[in-house]
């Protein structure tokens, strides 16, 4: 839990949920945004906290190769995420709690991490299931097929669990008028002038 000054919001949504468009939205706003995926790359580069043990584990810690070792071997898998998610929590955690003002970590696998227990509050991006079908075609480039299989083997978020839910349906500009109401929600940072509400 922060001071008064500053806040730690969890960030998490779904593949084509429109997540890292509100992340970059919160960034432009002011706030310190933290990228666990970026995280995750560092722990694992040569010389960082994961690399020897991964190496030692399965021979590489370059990451396409993971990918391709871990895809469709869930007991690798959950062995690769046992050895680099408490090391990337343990970092993203040391960053969050030195941010003096509003502080968002941005984090697909949020709550699978245990970083919702850095978190003074979680806000959840969700969006119907054909916007989101439409948006992992058109940003991965692949057909719609691979795009609804990609959504099968997401685990629904459940909103219960967010303090702040944000439907994305619609317009950037739409999405953008609701990050605002939801930042303006926020006691201290809605009258200060850390946040830059407007202005892009």
């Amino acid at each position: 839990m922060q001071n008064n000054l500053s806040k730690i919001i969890g960030l998490t949504g779904s593949s084509g949920s429109g997540k890292s468009t509100v992340a970059r939205m919160l960034s432009e706003m002011g706030a310190h945004v933290i990228d666990v995926d970026k995280a995750g790359h560092r722990v694992i580069a040569p010389g960082g906290a994961a690399f020897a043990e991964v190496v030692a584990a399965f021979g590489t810690a370059e990451r396409k190769e993971l990918g391709a070792i871990v895809f469709a071997d869930e007991a690798k898998r959950r062995l690769l995420e046992g050895i680099v998610h408490p090391l990337m929590v343990r970092e993203v955690a040391e960053e969050a709690r030195k941010v003096q003002g509003l502080c968002v970590i941005d984090a697909a696998l949020l709550f699978e991490m245990g970083l919702d227990g850095v978190c003074d509050e979680v806000w959840l991006v969700k969006a119907d299931a054909g916007v989101m079908l439409e948006r992992i075609v058109a940003r991965d480039g692949v057909g719609k097929e691979a795009a609804e299989a990609r959504l099968r083997s997401l685990r629904e978020k459940d909103v219960g669990v967010a303090q702040v839910v944000i439907v994305n349906n619609g317009s950037l500009g739409e999405l953008r008028g609701v990050v605002e109401a939801a930042v303006r929600n926020l006691p201290y940072f809605a009258t200060c002038d850390i946040l830059r509400l407007g202005q892009k």
